[in-house]
């Protein structure tokens, strides 16, 4: 009878299960205890839904027939949308088209610009490639926006939200991108940075003098100058800085090439701006024993031998500022051939936040003597070097000084003549933001840390004031590289994985014996 009676219970059990997982499903409620809450909504994403005042619209398209992958990543940006119209108090009203393999179907989907991508579908019986769809339209008032294809939700949330944020605000801010001095502007910047940053902000190429004659507060990025400045371009560039300006620089202290291994200064000129403000960067480059590791081909008589090497100057670091907006949500950055950025504040009206920092096992060749980057070259400190850890990028904030305060102006009674409103300023009457980060490699080089991508967005989003944006996270959980520890700390981790497992079964063994030996002699004693 008590058997029957446990079977009843048990079957009880699993009918409650069963109704209170059925009624849930019909509900937004969820438990996420993943680090940084990665299946949740991000606070930016419902301040940003909170916005919305009229009716907005997202259409979903999909083949019926995707494979595994696709067909998850389909699921996760149907729950996401659900999520988001739940949150926006059903301002966003959402329908799902399921796409059959007809040619009505396929027209349809073209029609609203979703574009088909062919897709490996394997089973047991055959292998075949198939074209499939999955993409969405959002629609608010009367523009329209697409998103041709989902190949990854990592980034679904940003790309939803900035797209909604697009919508919802009437006009867009602008970045500047400086041109002058052969630097990356936005039409040479990698497509998808390009395209993500095109969502929220209109991306427009410019040179120092044409921005000069601009009296607004503007963003500006000045990435990657390799080619020296005239004067007149120096002086526009200071002024840029001394009048109320946000400024992304990403300046290369050492031209450097990974085809031949080869570094030269680069000798551009606004070290003259960045001196009067008590901000200098070494001329120099940091190797940090907490590195990437980089490929390295090389001719051996008929082959091609390609070794796979820890290149010091790639620095990997984890050694980053999480109270800070730009950096709060990034794991680890890959920063290739750094310098060394110091600030001291004298008499200047500037702060200084750093952001990301090499670690302390970093170390920089003596300011102006060659340097080596051949990635096999040994790495040693030696007499004369410096040691880390160094700052390699940071915000400066505050009132900036004119370097040219003590010298011939030039230009000054031409601008005051022009009617620009582009008076020469002494020192600043409107506080100016410098973001500085004493790379640019870290923008264009192929293959690096995913998150350097997502750190270049958020200090567009930072200059802006954009935090919405800023607080929405990356989906991935983060590349964490492993901490390095010393080489005999590695010797004897290796020894004790061979060994400790033996030494345990042997002991436990031993152990055993000797209680079941004194049983025995136990035994013996009481017979």
């Amino acid at each position: 009878m008590s058997f029957i009676k446990r079977w009843i219970s048990a079957i009880y059990l699993l009918i409650i299960i069963l109704i209170i997982n059925l009624i849930f499903s019909y509900t937004n409620i969820r438990l996420d205890i993943t680090k940084d809450r990665i299946y949740s909504l991000s606070a930016g994403t419902k301040n940003i839904l909170k916005k919305i005042k009229d009716p907005l619209l997202i259409d979903i398209y999909a083949s019926k027939e995707l494979p595994a992958q696709a067909e998850a990543n389909c699921d996760y940006l149907k729950s996401m949308i659900k999520d988001y119209s739940s949150y926006s108090d059903r301002m966003i009203k959402y329908s799902y088209t399921e796409l059959d393999s007809s040619e009505k179907s396929r027209e349809m989907a073209l029609k609203e610009g979703i574009m088909p991508v062919r897709f490996d579908m394997i089973s047991k019986e055959k292998f075949e490639q198939k074209e499939g769809f999955i993409g969405f339209v959002i629609r608010y008032r009367e523009k329209k926006r697409i998103i041709p294809f989902v190949s990854d939700v990592s980034n679904l949330e940003y790309q939803l939200s900035s797209t909604i944020s697009n919508l919802i605000n009437e006009n867009k801010k602008s970045v500047y991108f400086i041109s002058n001095s052969k630097a990356i502007t936005n039409l040479t910047l990698p497509d998808e940075l390009s395209q993500q940053l095109s969502m929220n902000y209109e991306l427009k190429a410019t040179t120092l003098e044409d921005i000069y004659r601009t009296t607004e507060t503007l963003t500006v990025c000045f990435l990657g100058p390799n080619e020296a400045l005239d004067e007149k371009e120096l002086f526009y560039f200071d002024q840029l800085l001394v009048k109320g300006s946000k400024i992304f620089l990403a300046y290369d202290k050492k031209y450097t090439s990974l085809e031949n291994f080869f570094t030269r200064d680069n000798p551009v000129g606004i070290e003259k701006t960045l001196e009067a403000n008590n901000i200098h960067i070494k001329n120099t480059l940091i190797a940090d024993k907490n590195s990437a590791v980089i490929q390295v081909s090389a001719r051996q008589g008929m082959f091609v031998v390609t070794n796979i090497v820890k290149y010091p100057y790639f620095i990997l670091t984890t050694n980053i500022n999480r109270e800070n907006p730009s950096t709060g949500d990034i794991y680890s950055l890959t920063i290739p051939f750094a310098s060394p950025l110091y600030f001291s504040t004298g008499t200047t009206q500037i702060s200084f936040t750093p952001t990301v920092k090499t670690s302390k096992q970093s170390i920089a060749k003596k300011e102006n003597t060659y340097i080596s980057i051949n990635p096999f070259e040994k790495y040693v400190l030696e007499k004369d070097d410096i040691s880390g850890q160094f700052d390699i990028a940071g915000i400066f904030y505050g009132n900036f000084t004119s370097a040219f305060n003590n010298s011939p102006n030039y230009d000054k009674k031409k601008s005051q003549g022009s009617g620009s409103g582009a008076d020469f300023l002494k020192t600043s009457n409107k506080k100016s933001m410098l973001y500085l980060i004493t790379s640019s490699k870290f923008i264009v080089h192929n293959d690096l840390n995913p998150e350097n991508s997502q750190f270049f967005i958020n200090i567009i989003n930072y200059l802006n004031d954009d935090n919405d944006l800023l607080s929405i996270r990356n989906k991935n959980a983060g590349f964490i590289p492993l901490k390095d520890i010393p080489d005999n700390s590695k010797i004897i981790i290796k020894y004790l994985n061979i060994f400790m497992p033996v030494i345990i079964v042997i002991s436990f063994g031993l152990y055993f014996w000797q209680r079941k030996k004194i049983k025995i002699e136990k035994i013996k004693n009481f017979v």
